[in-house]
Formats: structure tokens, C-alpha cells, sequence
């Protein structure tokens, strides 16, 4: 799991700098740089759910009723720790494919003011929403300029960058339903080794008081000897001491 987890991250800065590239590689390079993020992408999920899986079966192992509580707690400790660190990547992932959308949005604002300068921040910021913003732009250029060929780019890249936005959208939301359901495992997790944890304490504080009380049956078993045995000497030294007295006709 540790591998597959450096491996993610390593995907997750490949995928950042394939980002970066596409937001302004043009239409020649644009193909390739796509199809290398893709990729990276698709690698990176399919070890999100080879990790998922993993955990699956880590949970199972920390709750297995047949080894000793202590072991459970050993094991539901890894648990967490492996899927927080998971969480974590998860969140950077997401974060960084947000960030792509905001950026490739950010692209057709700035087409739509250059295209249509007579229009307010607001206006293109409306505008880079819709869903025909391409087409609107292409209109434009060609009524403006006549030149077929310059509106078509312009098309096709407000199409590209909406249907990069769109692939975006999707993935950052089965990202948040893969960091939900991690959260979740965690939180189960940590409510069964909350519940050890508790149980451990008492046994720890039943322990240190049955200890208490044993040494103190023990000094009190200790004081009774030492009773016993001056008791002991007086008796046998009274008695001695009588016997002389006797002896001597003082008695």
C-alpha cells in the first residue's frame, strides 16, 4: 500500500504539470498533452480503488473478534493512519483538478472579453457558464471578421475547454464520494478503538487497584507478624521474669 501511495503522488504532480501545459498548448500539442493527463488519471484512479480495496480488508483484520483486543488496537491504529494519509491525497487531487476548472473557466472569460471587449466582467463571467459559449464566440468572429477558419478554432477551443471542465466536474465528484467513504472508514474505525481504548483503561484501573489492595493485605498480613511476635516476647519475658521473682520468694 506504502508504494502505491508514493506512486499517487507522483501521479498527482505529473497530472499538475499536464495541467498547467494544456491550459496554453495549442491546438497541435493540446491532443498529446490530453492524452498523457488521461492517462495519468485513469492510473491514478485505478490505484485509488486497488488502495480502497486494501483498506477494505485492513478494516475487516482490525475488527476480527478472534485475536486479542490489544491486536485489534494495533491494527485499527495502522488502519487510521494509512487512511488518513490516503484522505489526504485524495484532497490534494481534488484540490488540484478545482483548481484546473477554475483556471480553464478563467480562459474563456478572458476569449469572451477579447471577442466582445463591450462586455462587463460580469457578462463573460455569465457567458463562460453556458454551454454554447463556443458557438456564440465563433458567431461573433466571423460576423466581426469574415474568417471561417479563425472562428472554428475559437470553437473548438471554448468546446475543448468546456468539455475539460465537465470531465473535471465529474471527477472531482467521485473524488469527494472516494473521501467520504474514507472518512466514514475512519470514523468507524475510531469509534471501535475508542470503545478498546476505554475498555483498556478500566482493566489498567482495575489492575493498579487490585494491586493496591494486595499490597496492602500484604502489609497489613506483615504488621500482624511483627504484632504477633513482640506479643510473643513480652509473653515469654513477663513469664521469665516471674519465674526468677519466685524463685527468689519475692512473689
Amino acid at each position: 500500500m506504502h508504494t502505491h501511495l508514493s506512486a499517487i503522488s507522483n501521479n498527482i504532480e505529473c497530472i499538475g504539470k499536464l495541467h498547467g501545459e494544456a491550459i496554453y498548448a495549442d491546438r497541435a500539442k493540446r491532443p498529446r498533452i490530453l492524452q498523457a493527463r488521461e492517462q495519468y488519471a485513469a492510473d491514478t484512479q485505478a490505484m485509488f480503488n486497488t488502495i480502497l480495496a486494501d483498506l477494505q480488508v485492513l478494516e475487516l483484520a482490525a475488527n476480527d473478534e478472534a485475536i486479542a483486543k490489544c491486536d485489534r488496537a494495533m491494527r485499527g491504529g495502522r488502519f487510521i493512519a494509512l487512511a488518513r494519509e490516503f484522505s489526504a491525497q485524495i484532497n490534494a487531487f481534488r484540490k488540484m483538478e478545482d483548481e484546473q476548472a477554475v483556471r480553464n473557466h478563467d480562459r474563456l472569460v478572458r476569449l469572451y472579453l477579447v471577442i466582445c471587449p463591450e462586455a462587463s466582467d460580469d457578462d463573460a463571467q455569465r457567458a463562460a457558464s453556458r454551454g454554447n459559449v463556443g458557438q456564440e464566440l465563433a458567431e461573433r468572429i466571423e460576423q466581426q471578421t469574415g474568417q471561417i477558419n479563425d472562428a472554428q478554432k475559437l470553437l473548438q477551443d471554448a468546446v475543448d475547454r468546456q468539455n475539460d471542465i465537465a470531465s473535471i466536474t465529474y471527477a472531482a465528484g467521485e473524488l469527494t464520494r472516494l473521501h467520504n467513504q474514507v472518512l466514514e472508514m475512519i470514523g468507524r474505525q475510531q469509534a471501535r478503538l475508542d470503545i478498546i481504548t476505554v475498555w483498556h483503561e478500566k482493566v489498567e484501573a482495575t489492575n493498579s487497584q487490585n494491586t493496591q489492595q494486595a499490597a496492602g493485605a500484604k502489609r497489613r498480613r506483615l504488621w500482624l507478624i511483627v504484632a504477633t511476635l513482640i506479643l510473643l516476647i513480652i509473653v515469654t519475658t513477663v513469664g521469665t521474669v516471674l519465674g526468677v521473682l519466685a524463685s527468689q520468694g519475692r512473689l
